[in-house]
């Protein structure tokens, strides 16, 4: 948990360095302090890669994630020498923008993490076999269908549904891991499962229309191709850091470490929640704005 805790404020100094223009507290953020010491011996060669990017002037490198922070330094010197930038350096002077990817990044961590770390602790903890152990999956696919199917109806109340999914997958999240242990069946779990998958859809489905609604129309193609990008980041991070935290914790115990990792999911996306305070309050149709 303290790794985690870590890393988001490594994360926030990104996003505040973004918006101040500060490279100095930019490069502080772009340190990896979760993935990169565990993978990192993995990768023959990977310091002397990382040490030659830095020295070429790259502001971070590391196993994930690196390629966003070389990226940006590279397309804001290009939009300087009058060139067409693939993201707008514009879109990391807003506020709300960067709430966009903050809250972004978190979720799409702690979501398909989640989803990892469930498979694996029911094919090891309690010996499912994948089939059963997918189906066991069912009722939060189910309840992200609802889920996504209600904010039709309550879209025009903009930040508060993305508040109110976060709320309801915790309490979901929650549950799961209170119910957990070696007698554990798929019927005992599935309502916590169907709360979790109903949260998320409540949080997934207004988030890419409130993270855009801050941006100009001509910033609007750039700022959702980024956001889909951050998409991929974060539950490449999730996956592994929430995987970390489940093997870490000991195989021998799978409901102790399973219990341990969907604590971590919690505050995860109760700080979705809290960052999600940043975004704008209500959905603005980019493309008739202005």
């Amino acid at each position: 948990l303290h790794e985690f805790v870590v890393q988001s404020a490594a994360l926030a100094q990104v996003l505040l360095g973004c918006e101040r223009g500060d490279a100095a507290l930019v490069r502080a953020g772009l340190r990896d302090q979760l993935v990169e010491p565990r993978r990192a011996p993995l990768i023959p060669g990977f310091p002397t890669v990382k040490q030659a990017a830095l020295d070429a002037g790259a502001m971070g490198a590391s196993i994930s994630g690196a390629g966003p922070s070389v990226f940006a330094w590279f397309e804001k010197r290009k939009s300087r020498r009058g060139g067409d930038p693939l993201v707008e350096p514009s879109l990391f002077r807003k506020r709300s923008f960067l709430a966009g990817m903050a809250t972004g990044t978190i979720y799409f961590a702690a979501f398909p993490g989640f989803g990892l770390v469930f498979t694996l602790y029911l094919q090891l903890g309690l010996g499912f076999s994948p089939l059963k152990a997918g189906l066991t999956g069912v009722p939060m696919s189910l309840g992200m269908i609802v889920g996504m199917g209600l904010v039709q109806a309550v879209r025009k109340h903009g930040r508060k549904v993305l508040h109110t999914g976060a709320l309801i997958m915790t309490a979901g999240v929650v549950a799961l891991l209170l119910l957990l242990g070696p007698e554990t069946g798929p019927w005992l779990i599935a309502p916590a499962l169907l709360v979790v998958g109903i949260g998320s859809g409540l949080i997934m489905g207004p988030y890419f229309e409130i993270a855009l609604s801050g941006v100009e129309p001509a910033e609007a193609g750039s700022a959702s191709g980024a956001l889909t990008s951050l998409q991929q980041v974060g539950g490449a991070l999730g996956r592994a850091g929430l995987g970390t935290v489940f093997f870490d914790a000991g195989t021998a115990d799978p409901t102790g470490a399973a219990q341990r990792t969907f604590g971590v999911v919690a505050v995860m996306v109760m700080l979705t929640f809290a960052v999600g305070f940043l975004l704008p309050k209500r959905i603005r149709d980019v493309e008739s704005a202005g």
